[in-house]
């Protein structure tokens, strides 16, 4: 008999188990779900953000590349109006080499003065350490060849 006693009261437990489960999913479950939902979108959004810088720069980056192309194969004053664009625009690192290689142009122009004010413009809009460090040391050599 206690078998089935014991068996009977196991039975009323899980029940009562089930039923406040339940009634704690109605009370807290749009909550979840809202939050979930949130985060969700919140992951979503963080990839879509993460995909339009990275398309921004490949895009920036081919610009760059086309108009160091102009530049190496010797139309100076092209490469220099198409750095001069892009040092406006597109992400921050990007801006600041595109400043330098703006420099460089002038330098190959020879605007020497030009160019040492446009590696100053780069060191002091760079962020970032090494591009700073960059762009100071070139402007160091262009005064050590022109002194």
């Amino acid at each position: 008999m206690s078998n089935e006693s014991d068996s009977f009261i196991q039975e009323v437990d899980d029940q009562v188990r089930a039923d406040r489960m339940v009634a704690g999913l109605r009370k807290y479950g749009p909550w979840l779900a809202g939050l979930l939902v949130i985060a969700v979108l919140s992951a979503i959004g963080w990839e879509a953000w993460r995909n339009m810088q990275t398309s921004a720069a490949r895009q920036q980056s081919d610009l760059l590349a086309a108009a160091q192309k102009q530049l190496h194969d010797g139309d100076a004053s092209a490469a220099a109006t198409a750095f001069a664009t892009l040092s406006n625009t597109g992400p921050e690192n990007y801006r600041v080499m595109a400043m330098m290689e703006h420099a460089a142009a002038l330098e190959e122009q020879g605007d020497l003065q030009a160019a040492l004010a446009g590696f100053d413009a780069a060191a002091s809009a760079a962020k970032d350490d090494l591009l700073r460090d960059t762009a100071r040391l070139r402007a160091a050599y262009l005064v050590a060849d022109t002194q």
